[in-house]
């Protein structure tokens, strides 16, 4: 036990398995996608990684131990009492670094293909979901405890955000294999004109 935080599985849930299944799927599209990429490879690795890292997290709730950590932390040095303050003012910073993030990597997903915008796009608001559930502020919490048709919005925008990631990995595959597809057809068609 660190702090209250132990290492076991988080979420034994069905919605809690197939958030994982879900992450799993999707680590696998951004592979397969990096495989056939080249100028994007990079951005597929990320992304491919991110999955992974998101997908074990959700079980081990290794945000939780990060939360536990803080708030031993802010114990020690005094300010507990003023918590909510800083979980605000963290929340607020979270909000204006995610928008300079995006004005300051405009010249880079500006120009990307648009299945690689969609995952870019779903990676970010995946980014924002996990880091203000980090902050464990108890309004943010009490949100993300309400239903929607017996379904949590906790369960809602962390598995929307993976299917927005999942569905322009597939599309960016389909994509580059047709592409890849092309380019050969292109090369025996040519080369037929030369036996010609």
């Amino acid at each position: 036990m660190i702090y209250g935080w132990s290492p076991e599985i988080g979420d034994p849930t069905v919605f809690g398995w197939a958030t994982v299944g879900l992450y799993a799927i999707a680590a696998w599209l951004c592979w397969r996608v990096r495989v056939l990429a080249k100028s994007t490879r990079v951005f597929w690795g990320i992304l491919f990684a991110a999955m992974v890292f998101l997908g074990i997290n959700k079980q081990l709730d290794l945000q939780s131990l990060l939360t536990a950590l803080g708030r031993q932390f802010a114990i020690r040095s005094g300010w507990y009492d003023h918590r909510r303050l800083l979980q605000l003012g963290f929340i607020v910073s979270l909000i204006v670094f995610g928008l300079l993030f995006l004005f300051r990597t405009r010249p880079f997903w500006r120009h990307l293909p648009w299945p690689e915008g969609v995952a870019f796009f779903g990676m970010l608001l995946l980014g924002v979901f996990v880091l203000v559930r980090a902050v464990s502020f108890h309004h943010v919490d009490m949100f993300l405890g309400l239903e929607v048709l017996s379904v949590r919005w906790n369960v809602i925008l962390e598995m929307g955000s993976t299917l927005i990631v999942a569905f322009g990995a597939l599309c960016a595959r389909q994509m580059k294999i047709r592409h890849v597809g092309m380019a050969k057809l292109m090369r025996g068609y040519r080369s037929d004109e030369h036996e010609i």
